[in-house]
Parts: structure tokens; C-alpha cells; sequence
């Protein structure tokens, strides 16, 4: 079977997809209104130095799927910070839905965050 044959196979399904954008935004977008399509992604980048105990810490959400990764910069020295990555995949549309990050200790809970980064989202 030649690559051609099946062309006029896959054609009709290959036609409809879009491919998948993914935002990223870092602190300075702090408070913006974003606008995604539906099945696109959204990353957030923020500065964060665990040495210090304080972390991005962001809410549970059902609709959401959320994958937290760290990147480490300073190769390593004793002390240095790195940037905390959140990326967001919505599972439906979403009408206006405020993301709120807080930079705190987690056993610090009820103590005011040390700095937050907020958007609202809307997924189309």
C-alpha cells in the first residue's frame, strides 16, 4: 500500500482538527481577562524560591486539569529560585471564571499571602 492510496482516506477527517494554542503568561499579566478557544492550553509562569518555604499554591478545580512542574535556575547553588509552571487545560467552555494563585507558606494558611497572581478566564 503507496502513501497515496490512502489519501483520499484520511483526507475527510484530517480536514476539521485545529491545532491545540497554548497562552503563557507571567507575572506581569497579573489581572488580565484571557480568552481561550476550547482545547487550548494556558501556562503561567512564576518566579518562586522554595529555599524560602513560600510556593504558588492554586486551587482545586473539577473543570480544570492542572499539571504543576518547578524549573530550577542558578544550576543548583544553595539558595537559588526557579520559576513555578502551572499549565491549565479547561475540559469545557468557562463564562468569566477567576484563577487565583497565592504565593505562601503552606502551613501558613491563615496568614494574608506573601504576593498573588489573579486572570479571569474564559474559554470558548
Amino acid at each position: 500500500v503507496k502513501a497515496n492510496d490512502l489519501k483520499p482516506l484520511l483526507s475527510p477527517c484530517t480536514h476539521n482538527y485545529r491545532k491545540m494554542a497554548t497562552r503563557k503568561l507571567v507575572k506581569n499579566d497579573n489581572g488580565k481577562n484571557i480568552h481561550l478557544k476550547e482545547g487550548d492550553k494556558l501556562e503561567i509562569q512564576l518566579p518562586e524560591n522554595g529555599t524560602t518555604g513560600f510556593k504558588w499554591q492554586l486551587s482545586k478545580m473539577t473543570d480544570i486539569r492542572v499539571k504543576e512542574t518547578f524549573q530550577l535556575e542558578g544550576a543548583g547553588i544553595p539558595g537559588s529560585g526557579g520559576t513555578a509552571c502551572f499549565e491549565l487545560v479547561p475540559q469545557s467552555k468557562i463564562k468569566a471564571r477567576q484563577i487565583v494563585l497565592k504565593y505562601q507558606r503552606p502551613w501558613e494558611n491563615d496568614l494574608p499571602p506573601e504576593d498573588s497572581f489573579s486572570i479571569t478566564l474564559t474559554v470558548q
